[in-house]
């Protein structure tokens, strides 16, 4: 994946948090960039009826939160299926991302190499 601030982005919210113009995603004055939060664990949204969790390898340009970061360019390294959830979409979509289904993400991470050290992770 390859974030991009399109310029639809600055009309949610009344573009309130996000640049007026055009620039390299993520940047540290906007809310674009690729999600991902530095440790697996349920997290809800408004309005998600089916989620799964995963791995993600990420580089470019890194802006990096308290508990997660935005990224300029990731990939899909592995998908679990949270307990209690149906798995049958998940395992479809890592067979079509060509990634396999893991009980362990932490595990799965810890083979592929060590993510934002705490040292650079923002406190608070």
């Amino acid at each position: 994946m390859h974030a991009t601030c399109y310029d639809a982005n600055r009309t949610l919210t009344h573009g309130v948090g996000w640049l007026d113009a055009p620039h390299a995603s993520p940047d540290p004055e906007c809310q674009c960039g690729i999600y991902a939060y530095h440790t697996p664990g349920p997290r809800s949204w408004f309005g998600e009826a089916y989620w799964c969790e995963g791995v993600v390898s990420a580089w470019g340009r890194i802006v990096v939160h308290g508990d997660g970061f935005r990224a300029e360019h990731a990939r899909v390294e592995g998908l679990s299926v949270p307990e209690g959830f149906r798995g049958d979409q998940v395992v479809a979509a890592a067979e079509a991302l060509g990634v396999p289904v893991v009980p362990d993400l932490e595990a799965h991470a810890g083979s592929l190499g060590a993510g934002v050290p705490e040292s650079l992770r923002p406190r608070g």
